[in-house]
């Protein structure tokens, strides 16, 4: 009996356990001489994913995208430097309603 309702509580309909964080990096990259753009582009993704997060509507529930830690870091190169790369760290839940 305590299997079965542990299946249950796990089992969501959407492949994960019911609000159960999941690590999302994501990479940007752009092409450029200097810093400068990477950071603007790197600043208006930060201005639409606020500290607190965002809620999305999708499918009967909602998914939750929210900043990790660290937010982003960046990293150039070795072979182009004129290629930026900037990693920002997202969790993400899902709940189904």
């Amino acid at each position: 009996m305590r299997k079965r309702t542990e299946r249950r509580r796990r089992d969501d309909g959407g492949g994960g356990i019911r609000g159960e964080a999941v690590g999302l990096p994501v990479s940007l990259w752009v092409r450029s001489p200097g810093w400068r753009d990477a950071q603007e582009a790197a600043d208006r993704i930060g201005t639409a994913l606020p500290p607190g997060g965002v809620l999305l509507p999708c499918d009967n529930g909602a998914l939750w995208l929210t900043r990790d830690t660290p937010w982003l870091t960046r990293s150039g190169d070795e072979e182009d430097p004129m290629l930026k790369r900037v990693i920002f760290r997202l969790t993400a839940r899902i709940f189904k309603g």
